[in-house]
């Protein structure tokens, strides 16, 4: 358990990579400290299940806060829809020279 739990640890540290700078800072390790005591007591109450169900909510609170915090950065927006975009013309591209 010690193993997963730090390997989970280790990846939900880099995943706070995703939220702004500010909040990390104030709050970054409190975070970690607050998901490994869940991780660890989901996983001796309800074993694997319960770890994957930490990590599934440690996954959908990124999407939910660390995103939208991103998405009122407009250079954030502006570099996301280029991305969509240039994707999106190269696959375009891509078909209609494989035909």
């Amino acid at each position: 358990m010690s193993t997963i739990l730090s390997a989970s640890c280790l990846v939900y540290r880099l995943l706070l990579l995703s939220y702004p700078a500010e909040l990390r800072h104030r709050f970054g390790e409190e975070m970690v400290e607050v998901f490994a005591d869940q991780m660890r007591d989901e996983w001796t109450q309800h074993g694997p299940t319960g770890g994957i169900l930490v990590a599934l909510t440690a996954g959908w609170e990124i999407l939910s806060v660390a995103v939208p915090c991103h998405l009122q950065n407009s250079v954030v927006v502006a570099a996301t829809l280029s991305f969509v975009s240039s994707s999106a013309l190269f696959l375009g591209l891509f078909r209609a020279v494989s035909r």
